[in-house]
């Protein structure tokens, strides 16, 4: 990957800094690219100690598939080939998702000093979403441990990796609310 600091992308913008966080809005034109984007800023996060909140939103209609996910076993995969849907594989868990240019993301880097509960990572997850949408006058409720329902309807999830000395957190929400960012 070629870049690691929001003043190194074109299309990277800082929202606000603190001592201990960066939030950004930085999105690339296709959903392999910006799960790239995560990747690298996750594999930096040891080395430099940097905490960033990136906001982005999907692009090409693409499957994203968990780490363990076989695409065989999740997906049609010669009707995503007529559809035009691609497929990659991210490094957390967790189920497939579709990303579209409707689907809203935060990926949340940082060093793992090996001492956050991973349980409390996805309730802090879910719960920012439903404090967020919550200001925009949306009633979202948090379920199970990691996921946001309007009414009976899923609108996000979350995921998890922790390797290497970092987490990484990665959220979508199913949204055409481009006010958002």
């Amino acid at each position: 990957m070629r870049q690691t600091n929001v003043g190194d992308s074109p299309r990277a913008q800082l929202i606000c800094s603190t001592e201990n966080l960066e939030v950004i809005k930085w999105s690339e034109p296709t959903v392999e690219m910006n799960l790239a984007v995560d990747e690298e800023l996750a594999q930096c996060a040891t080395s430099t100690g940097r905490r960033i909140l990136r906001l982005w939103w999907g692009g090409n209609a693409t499957a994203v598939l968990g780490c363990g996910d076989n695409p065989e076993k999740f997906l049609d995969l010669d009707g995503c080939k007529r559809r035009g849907v691609g497929w990659v594989k991210r490094i957390t868990g967790g189920g497939t998702v579709i990303q579209t240019p409707g689907v809203f993301n935060y990926s949340y880097t940082a060093p793992d000093n090996g001492c956050w509960d991973m349980s409390k990572m996805f309730w802090s997850g879910a719960k920012l979403v439903t404090k967020t949408l919550a200001q925009f006058g949306v009633s979202a409720q948090q379920r199970g441990i990691s996921n946001v329902a309007i009414d009976d309807l899923k609108i996000s999830g979350n995921a998890q990796a922790r390797k290497r000395q970092l987490t990484y957190l990665d959220i979508h929400k199913r949204s055409n609310a481009k006010w958002l960012i």
